[in-house]
């Protein structure tokens, strides 16, 4: 029922593909905006009352969703699809706002103070509220106007379409009403007449959207007061019946797992489980450079890890389910990427059409490529990827839909059995359609499942077996296709570094050792890499019980400086230390990530085994990380103890544990010397403050001074053992009793 501009009172027409009548409506002098949500223009909401006034959606890329009147605006309640429009002026004059809407729900998200009562429409400055449902009424306020509101004692039912008119009288309250589908509603309260000889002239900008999560169509504003004939003229057609999103062909029986077979591949699946992985490169498959051909793409990111320590490749397929390449259940990245999208995701898209017109697909070229080179290749999916939270074109058409199996800033919600089915299916498609060694389940993209989550709140046990049970699923397709096609595929999944922390989030890591659900375990987000020995050592001592390898990740993102966590070290000589540490607590072997090095890097010839990184400069350090300022999208899965800040005692020695995987001393290369530089940095330490230090026991004498807070020595090598080294630090005077100092930063860097 879209509305036809006309510059009649009313107009009748027609709508050939809709076969229905459109609604009567007042005629275009009147009309002060009108959004029929049916298409966008580069961003931009288009008015087709022309106002001249500039109007968009605020997420980068409009869900425009498919609605009984054409398309409609699907909403995610967080306020990032509204359309907004750059003002509404009001003047003094009478107005009506009018809009099509089908409510599932209403997020919780505070607006402007206004939080639980379902704000939909927002203008400002002065402010103008409709709220849905305002403690069981709808309820239009202009506070800025003595505080000027009307209220029905209704509310729109939830998954049905509902038209909604406020008519506002300024000069008369009996004028006022709220009407719902076409009828006017019992009025609880009526105060509008304050607003007689009021100027709102809302400058700022006015929202249709906020905090409704279902669909709007149909968004009108009048610059005059409907007559009730004139409303009803709007909907004389109401769709019938409910449309609920929650109804699914999928139950919670269908994502029961079969009953499991015997598996004729098992001792295949084992010897294949425990070949040799030096190190596995975590290839995030967006690539940031033009790849439109097979040379260039094997240039982007493949051709730098040929003949060098990386034995396995796990390919990052994309966004869970927005995938760079054609495949049979998700979708691929386009649809959503224009003009106004980042030169890289232009770049992708490109691409991907570009590998299309040779019949070419970035996994399967990857795939290839590992093969003829003798590299074992997995296919990663990030099981809960939340980029578009903030980058809206890598949002699918399957997330914009079913806004209500979100939680969190885009989070998938695996209570749904629908999300869990959908997930299931398409880790199904890559293991039939691709010659694959493996898949990997990315559970640090992102560490959470369920909406407790999000908080840190505990999980229910319902929670947990519905994990294991999409787990045990996954397992068994595996085994019916690796039987089918004469070889085993893996399963491999990445989660915290320890069994609680996983547990705790729904990852249930000794059902899966003891059903013999996995073969390869990949742990951390690599945001605390260079004191992870004991974490390490627990869990490779637990998983290699069941024989499952084992290995640690080192994150580029998680070295960088200039963070609240991480190890605050980007150099080589780090990322040996904390490779030569995770050698030393027992892993099989290197996890990189987000570490894509447009040419070839010697890291990839070093970090694969302690014989190579011997003799080589290093970095032993100890974390610092504020786990409280991590983001909550990653907080809750952290393992990081004996970590930075430790704030000194008022009395005797604060004890530090650095953990230095080597015999610095017995590495040392013939012909060269080994020395060792101990850094320390601390906060809150007054210039005059003097600090002693020990090493393993032996005072270390006064240090040399250093810009920015940092203190050096200069110990023996030979003071320096393998394993956990104790750094002791007194404060001997003190200046300002007020703020103890603290070890900010602890640094033992080893040259030959």
């Amino acid at each position: 029922m879209k509305i036809i501009l006309s510059l009649l009172l009313v107009l009748t027409m027609y709508s050939p593909g809709l076969g229905e009548e459109h609604s009567i409506i007042p005629a275009k002098d009147d009309l002060i905006c009108y959004f029929a949500c049916d298409d966008e223009d580069a961003g931009n909401a288009v008015d087709s009352a022309e106002s001249g006034v500039k109007a968009i959606y605020s997420g980068d890329s409009p869900s425009l969703v498919r609605g009984p009147f054409g398309k409609a605006l699907r909403c995610f309640g967080a306020g990032d699809e509204d359309v907004f429009r750059y003002g509404l002026n009001l003047g003094k004059h009478d107005f009506t706002i009018a809009f099509w809407v089908h409510v599932a729900r209403y997020s919780g998200v505070d607006f402007r103070g206004e939080k639980k009562k379902g704000l939909v429409v927002l203008g400002y400055n002065p402010l103008l509220f409709i709220f849905l449902d305002d403690s069981g009424r709808i309820t239009l306020e202009m506070p800025a106007a003595d505080n000027a509101s009307m209220s029905a004692d209704t509310v729109p039912p939830t998954d049905r379409w509902t038209h909604l008119a406020f008519v506002v009288d300024r000069d008369s309250d009996t004028g006022c009403g709220i009407y719902l589908n076409g009828k006017k509603q019992p009025m609880a309260l009526v105060n509008m007449t304050p607003t007689a000889n009021y100027e709102y002239n809302m400058d700022t900008g006015f929202m249709f959207g906020r905090a409704l999560v279902g669909d709007l169509d149909e968004l009108a504003v009048y610059g005059k007061a409907l007559t009730e004939g004139e409303v009803k003229a709007m909907c004389p057609d109401i769709p019938e019946g409910t449309t609920r999103w929650l109804e699914s062909p999928v139950t919670e029986a269908d994502t029961f797992p079969p009953e499991r077979k015997p598996y004729r591949l098992k001792q295949a699946r084992r010897n294949a489980a425990q070949k040799q992985r030096r190190i596995i490169y975590n290839d995030d498959g967006v690539y940031v450079r033009p790849f439109e051909t097979p040379q260039k793409f094997y240039r982007a990111r493949q051709q730098q890890i040929l003949d060098t320590q990386v034995d396995t490749v796990f390919f990052n397929v994309g966004a869970t389910t927005i995938f760079t390449f054609d495949n049979d259940v998700g979708e691929i990245y386009g649809e959503f990427i224009n003009m106004k999208s980042p030169a890289w995701a232009q770049n992708v898209k490109r691409g991907i059409e570009g590998l299309r017109k040779t019949s070419d697909s970035t996994a399967g070229l990857a795939l290839e490529y590992c093969h003829a080179n003798d590299l074992e290749f997995f296919l990663s999916l990030r099981m809960n990827d939340i980029h578009d939270s903030f980058l809206p074109f890598m949002r699918s058409r399957f997330k914009r839909e079913h806004p209500h199996y979100l939680f969190g800033p885009k989070s998938l919600n695996y209570e749904y059995p629908e999300v869990r089915d959908y997930i299931y299916r398409i880790l199904e498609s890559f293991c039939t359609n691709f010659n694959i060694d493996g898949i990997e389940l990315d559970w640090w993209r992102g560490p959470r499942a369920f909406p407790p989550s999000w908080e840190g709140k505990p999980l229910e046990l319902r929670h947990v077996e519905m994990m294991n049970n999409l787990i045990r699923r996954i397992r068994i397709m595996t085994e019916r296709v690796g039987e089918e096609r004469g070889r085993p595929i893996l399963l491999a999944a990445r989660t915290p570094m320890s069994v609680e922390h996983s547990l705790f989030l729904g990852f249930d890591l000794m059902t899966w050792f003891e059903e013999d659900l996995l073969d390869v375990l990949i742990i951390g987000g690599g945001y605390a890499p260079m004191a992870v020995v004991s974490s390490v050592r627990e869990i490779a001592d637990t998983a290699h019980q069941y024989g499952v390898p084992v290995y640690a990740t080192i994150s580029s993102s998680g070295m960088m400086s200039g963070r609240p966590y991480g190890s605050g070290h980007e150099s080589v000589e780090a990322w040996r230390g904390a490779a030569m540490n995770i050698w030393h607590a027992g892993a099989d072997g290197i996890y990189t990530f987000n570490f894509c090095p447009p040419e070839r890097d010697e890291r990839f010839d070093q970090l694969g085994a302690p014989e190579t990184l011997k003799g080589l400069d290093k970095i032993y350090s100890i974390d610092r990380m504020i786990i409280e300022a991590f983001p909550p999208k990653g907080r809750w899965a952290l393992v990081a103890p004996d970590r930075l800040p430790i704030t000194l005692e008022k009395k005797g020695w604060t004890q530090a544990k650095l953990p230095v995987g080597e015999n610095i001393t017995a590495n040392t290369p013939a012909g060269k010397t080994c020395t060792a530089r101990l850094r320390l940095k601390f906060t809150a330490l007054a210039e005059k403050d003097r600090v002693a230090v020990r090493l393993n026991g032996h005072e270390l004498g006064s240090a040399a001074r250093e810009p920015m807070g940092w203190m050096a020595w200069e110990p023996d090598p030979s003071l320096v053992h393998k394993g956990y080294n104790l750094v002791e630090v007194k404060l001997s005077s003190q200046q300002d009793v007020a703020e103890m100092p603290a070890i900010d930063r602890l640094n033992l860097t080893v040259r030959y």
